[in-house]
């Protein structure tokens, strides 16, 4: 065995100002591989590479840590097309200068002409599942991109069973070469205070958090919220949060055709440290994303010990089980009748709490990155 084996990180496209799932991803795991005792990494150092805005150019961890060498480059992650540009036309040959035993590109595309062995970790398979709802550059990019995952010297990470077997089905990588390695939830959202005693609710708060897109699905919440009012003598307060500029237009208009200005309201996205504060102040957490391949957000709300209900899609049933209720989704009567029933049934909300952080504890970043650990030795020691 040799002595030492290097592995890079390519954190380029880590734009400090995004907050989602991929994005808590790629900080968590290299938090995570920071912290590891020289003992858990064995023989493996890192090779870094950031942005020149990147957030871990002050990382405490990283000074003088003789296993992590950070590598800055004239590059603006705000910038995707000149990132991209980068990521495919100058960074492979940065990469050759480098004895790298394996390159990991963490946000689902890699440098196609770059010929190293490589891991690639694929967050969604959505070209495939909705891809109506993929801009068609995004489609053409990504199509051209993931042909390279067949190659014999790249391996793919999925985040779920579900996921998984799409990418073996669509994009023909062979099972032997995935490997899934589900996300984890920080402690934070474990210590939210929650209230001790349920109580019949006829004022519901309700929680989306996200961004919007259309896969996700938030229409169908907001005619729910207004069927609630209407037909069931409830009055909820469903709060949409990560709502951007260019998503206003769609949504308001859906509000306006049901008459639910009073019920609904948009926040602009917030920071992933105020989402524990969020959280304390909702009954339920709710969730009808069309697809999804993990849904981190439900982990959160889970761990925060909320009652979540969800859109009955197969990586939520792999993930969540019996930790929270489902419902069909695309029908706001079928919500509706669920949030009102869980609004009259304390215990069940309590069941629901219960198994939801059970669930909740199974997963955690440290055991992410020690799988992570894992993967990179087998991968390079083989």
């Amino acid at each position: 065995m040799p002595s030492s084996l290097t592995i890079g990180i390519n954190a380029v496209y880590l734009n400090p100002t995004r907050q989602g799932g991929a994005e808590t991803y790629v900080r968590q795991l290299l938090n995570e591989l920071l912290k590891m005792a020289p003992s858990e990494l064995g023989p493996l150092r890192f090779v870094l590479f950031v942005a020149r805005d990147s957030e871990f150019l002050e990382h405490t961890q990283l000074t003088n840590n003789s296993r992590f060498e950070l590598v800055v480059n004239a590059v603006d992650a705000r910038r995707k097309y000149r990132r991209i540009w980068w990521e495919q036309q100058r960074f492979p040959r940065l990469l050759r200068k480098y004895s790298l035993d394996l390159m990991h590109f963490p946000y689902g595309t890699m440098s196609k002409s770059y010929r190293g062995r490589s891991l690639v970790t694929v967050h969604d398979t959505l070209r495939f599942c909705v891809p109506e709802q993929m801009p068609f550059s995004q489609r053409f990019y990504r199509g051209w991109n993931e042909r390279a995952l067949r190659r014999n010297h790249v391996h793919v990470v999925s985040v779920s069973q579900a996921d998984a077997a799409l990418v073996h089905q669509h994009q023909q990588v062979p099972r032997e070469r995935i490997s899934v390695i589900y996300h984890g939830v920080l402690p934070d959202f474990f210590e939210v205070p929650r209230p001790a005693e349920f109580e019949p609710l006829n004022k519901p708060r309700l929680l989306w958090i996200g961004r919007p897109y259309p896969r996700k699905n938030v229409e169908v919440l907001i005619r729910a919220v207004h069927q609630l009012q209407a037909g069931f003598d409830i009055r909820p307060h469903l709060k949409l949060v990560g709502v951007e500029q260019i998503d206003l237009r769609r949504l308001q208009q859906v509000i306006r055709q049901t008459a639910a200005s009073d019920l609904v309201e948009l926040i602009p996205p917030v920071s992933h440290a105020e989402l524990p504060r969020l959280l304390r102040d909702a009954d339920f957490f709710v969730y009808p994303s069309l697809y999804e391949s993990f849904g981190l957000p439900v982990l959160e709300a889970l761990a925060a010990g909320v009652p979540t209900i969800c859109a009955d899609i197969p990586p939520f049933q792999e993930l969540y089980r019996e930790g929270v209720a489902f419902s069909p989704a695309n029908s706001p009567n079928a919500w509706a009748k669920e949030i009102k029933t869980l609004c009259e049934e304390p215990e069940r909300r309590r069941d629901l709490v219960e198994q939801g952080r059970k669930i909740a504890r199974e997963f955690n970043w440290s055991r992410c990155a020690e799988e992570h650990v894992a993967l990179y030795r087998r991968l390079t020691e083989s």
